[in-house]
């Protein structure tokens, strides 16, 4: 099976982050929108994107390829 890449919003909260935990764990590329940089999803090998649901303009291109 080819790797897979995932975008997650809310990446830094509880949900989000344990989602993000076990996609890395099966092996998959994982993008997280995040309101502010979070080292521990970093260290987990997550792309973290700096932005707010809110305003799309400031991340919807992290969203190419996925």
């Amino acid at each position: 099976m080819s790797e897979r890449h995932y975008f997650v919003t809310g990446a830094a909260g509880f949900l989000g982050r344990h989602l993000c935990q076990h996609l890395r764990q099966a092996g998959n590329r994982v993008s997280g929108l995040a309101r502010r940089a979070d080292a521990a999803l970093e260290a987990l090998g997550v792309r973290v994107v700096e932005g707010d649901l809110a305003r799309i303009s400031a991340w919807q291109e992290s969203l190419s390829g996925v």
